[in-house]
Protein backbone atom coordinates (compact mmCIF):
# COMPACT_ATOMS: atom_id res chain seq x y z
CA UNK A 1 0.00 0.00 0.00
CA UNK A 2 1.13 3.65 -0.78
CA UNK A 3 2.64 5.51 2.26
CA UNK A 4 2.47 8.93 2.08
CA UNK A 5 6.13 10.99 1.98
CA UNK A 6 4.31 14.00 4.17
CA UNK A 7 4.31 11.92 7.63
CA UNK A 8 1.77 13.96 10.49
CA UNK A 9 4.76 15.01 12.80
CA UNK A 10 2.49 13.57 15.77
CA UNK A 11 -0.52 11.34 14.42
CA UNK A 12 -3.70 11.43 17.15
CA UNK A 13 -7.19 11.25 16.77
CA UNK A 14 -7.79 14.88 17.89
CA UNK A 15 -5.75 16.15 14.82
CA UNK A 16 -7.08 13.54 12.55
CA UNK A 17 -11.17 14.40 13.73
CA UNK A 18 -9.68 18.60 13.61
CA UNK A 19 -8.55 17.95 10.16
CA UNK A 20 -11.77 16.09 8.80
CA UNK A 21 -13.42 18.81 10.71
CA UNK A 22 -11.90 21.70 8.58
CA UNK A 23 -12.36 19.64 5.20
CA UNK A 24 -16.11 18.81 5.12
CA UNK A 25 -16.99 22.60 6.80
CA UNK A 26 -16.17 23.32 2.75
CA UNK A 27 -17.85 20.64 1.11
CA UNK A 28 -19.60 17.39 1.90
CA UNK A 29 -17.08 13.63 1.16
CA UNK A 30 -17.63 10.17 1.59
CA UNK A 31 -15.95 8.41 4.31
CA UNK A 32 -13.59 6.66 1.59
CA UNK A 33 -12.65 10.06 0.25
CA UNK A 34 -12.30 11.35 3.51
CA UNK A 35 -10.19 8.31 4.59
CA UNK A 36 -8.10 8.20 1.82
CA UNK A 37 -7.21 11.93 2.24
CA UNK A 38 -6.12 11.07 6.15
CA UNK A 39 -4.04 8.05 4.87
CA UNK A 40 -2.13 10.51 2.13
CA UNK A 41 -1.26 13.21 5.31
CA UNK A 42 0.34 10.05 6.75
CA UNK A 43 -2.31 9.33 10.02
CA UNK A 44 -1.94 5.80 11.62
CA UNK A 45 -4.76 3.69 10.56
CA UNK A 46 -6.32 3.57 14.46
CA UNK A 47 -6.80 7.12 14.32
CA UNK A 48 -8.05 6.93 11.25
CA UNK A 49 -11.08 4.92 12.30
CA UNK A 50 -11.53 6.61 15.40
CA UNK A 51 -12.03 9.79 13.91
CA UNK A 52 -14.15 8.71 10.98
CA UNK A 53 -16.04 6.90 13.80
CA UNK A 54 -16.58 10.16 16.08
CA UNK A 55 -17.52 12.10 13.06
CA UNK A 56 -20.32 9.34 12.16
CA UNK A 57 -21.24 9.19 15.98
CA UNK A 58 -21.47 13.16 16.29
CA UNK A 59 -23.34 13.44 12.93
CA UNK A 60 -21.06 15.18 11.01
CA UNK A 61 -20.59 12.32 8.36
CA UNK A 62 -24.28 11.02 6.60
CA UNK A 63 -23.19 9.06 3.83
CA UNK A 64 -27.32 8.70 2.83
CA UNK A 65 -27.17 12.36 2.68
CA UNK A 66 -23.84 12.39 0.92
CA UNK A 67 -25.11 9.91 -1.29
CA UNK A 68 -28.34 11.48 -2.44
CA UNK A 69 -26.68 14.66 -3.20
CA UNK A 70 -24.07 13.68 -5.65
CA UNK A 71 -26.79 11.68 -7.09
CA UNK A 72 -28.71 15.26 -7.68
CA UNK A 73 -25.68 17.09 -8.26
CA UNK A 74 -24.56 13.96 -11.48
CA UNK A 75 -28.06 14.36 -12.54
CA UNK A 76 -28.27 17.82 -12.52
CA UNK A 77 -25.43 17.64 -15.33
CA UNK A 78 -27.34 15.23 -17.08
CA UNK A 79 -25.34 11.46 -16.31
CA UNK A 80 -27.01 8.31 -16.83
CA UNK A 81 -28.55 6.24 -13.90
CA UNK A 82 -25.30 3.87 -14.80
CA UNK A 83 -22.94 6.57 -15.24
CA UNK A 84 -23.99 7.73 -11.88
CA UNK A 85 -23.82 4.31 -10.39
CA UNK A 86 -20.04 3.85 -11.75
CA UNK A 87 -19.17 7.16 -10.06
CA UNK A 88 -20.17 6.12 -6.92
CA UNK A 89 -18.79 3.15 -6.69
CA UNK A 90 -15.81 4.65 -7.31
CA UNK A 91 -16.24 5.94 -4.02
CA UNK A 92 -16.66 2.74 -2.87
CA UNK A 93 -20.43 4.11 -2.03
CA UNK A 94 -22.57 0.80 -3.38
CA UNK A 95 -26.21 1.73 -4.70
CA UNK A 96 -28.98 0.09 -7.25
CA UNK A 97 -29.68 1.69 -10.47
CA UNK A 98 -33.45 1.39 -9.22
CA UNK A 99 -32.79 3.89 -6.36
CA UNK A 100 -30.72 6.15 -8.81
CA UNK A 101 -34.29 6.36 -10.94
CA UNK A 102 -36.08 6.79 -7.95
CA UNK A 103 -34.46 9.75 -7.40
CA UNK A 104 -34.69 10.61 -10.54
CA UNK A 105 -38.38 10.49 -10.20
CA UNK A 106 -38.81 12.41 -7.06
CA UNK A 107 -37.22 15.43 -8.58
CA UNK A 108 -39.41 14.96 -12.10
CA UNK A 109 -36.72 14.16 -14.32
CA UNK A 110 -36.52 10.84 -16.64
CA UNK A 111 -33.71 9.77 -18.70
CA UNK A 112 -35.66 10.44 -22.21
CA UNK A 113 -35.73 14.26 -20.84
CA UNK A 114 -32.04 14.47 -20.08
CA UNK A 115 -31.43 12.98 -23.32
CA UNK A 116 -34.16 15.32 -25.19
CA UNK A 117 -32.38 18.16 -23.37
CA UNK A 118 -28.69 17.25 -24.38
CA UNK A 119 -29.83 17.16 -28.29
CA UNK A 120 -31.67 20.65 -28.16
CA UNK A 121 -28.68 22.34 -26.08
CA UNK A 122 -25.53 20.81 -28.43
CA UNK A 123 -27.94 22.04 -31.69
CA UNK A 124 -28.70 25.30 -30.14
CA UNK A 125 -29.44 27.85 -32.55
CA UNK A 126 -26.96 26.01 -35.29
CA UNK A 127 -28.38 25.18 -38.23
CA UNK A 128 -28.75 21.63 -39.64
CA UNK A 129 -25.96 20.98 -42.61
CA UNK A 130 -27.73 20.26 -45.61
CA UNK A 131 -25.09 18.05 -47.38
CA UNK A 132 -25.41 14.23 -46.76
CA UNK A 133 -21.93 13.68 -45.35
CA UNK A 134 -21.98 17.38 -43.25
CA UNK A 135 -24.85 16.41 -41.69
CA UNK A 136 -23.59 12.71 -40.79
CA UNK A 137 -20.86 14.27 -39.05
CA UNK A 138 -23.06 16.60 -37.16
CA UNK A 139 -25.31 13.62 -36.11
CA UNK A 140 -21.96 12.03 -34.90
CA UNK A 141 -20.85 14.73 -33.67
CA UNK A 142 -23.99 14.96 -30.87
CA UNK A 143 -24.51 11.61 -30.57
CA UNK A 144 -20.81 11.58 -29.11
CA UNK A 145 -21.69 14.09 -26.82
CA UNK A 146 -24.66 12.40 -25.34
CA UNK A 147 -22.74 8.98 -24.83
CA UNK A 148 -19.98 10.39 -23.40
CA UNK A 149 -22.55 11.70 -20.70
CA UNK A 150 -23.18 7.61 -20.20
CA UNK A 151 -26.18 7.35 -22.29
CA UNK A 152 -27.08 4.42 -24.87
CA UNK A 153 -25.95 5.40 -28.67
CA UNK A 154 -29.68 4.58 -29.04
CA UNK A 155 -31.49 6.19 -26.88
CA UNK A 156 -29.14 8.98 -28.45
CA UNK A 157 -29.82 8.49 -32.00
CA UNK A 158 -33.69 7.42 -31.56
CA UNK A 159 -33.74 11.93 -29.67
CA UNK A 160 -31.62 13.37 -32.29
CA UNK A 161 -34.63 11.82 -34.20
CA UNK A 162 -37.48 13.11 -32.32
CA UNK A 163 -35.72 16.55 -32.59
CA UNK A 164 -35.80 16.60 -36.10
CA UNK A 165 -38.96 15.67 -36.58
CA UNK A 166 -40.32 18.47 -34.10
CA UNK A 167 -38.36 21.01 -36.24
CA UNK A 168 -39.79 19.44 -39.50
Amino acid sequence: MFQSKYKVKESSTKKAYNYLINLIAKRDYSEYKLREKLRLKGYESSHIDESIQKLIDDGYLREDFYTDARIRGLMSKNYSPSHIKRSLEQEKIYVDESYILSIFGDNYTSVDDQVDYLVSKKIGSKPIPEGREEFYKFKNKIITFIVSKGHSFSAASDAFNRYLDKTD
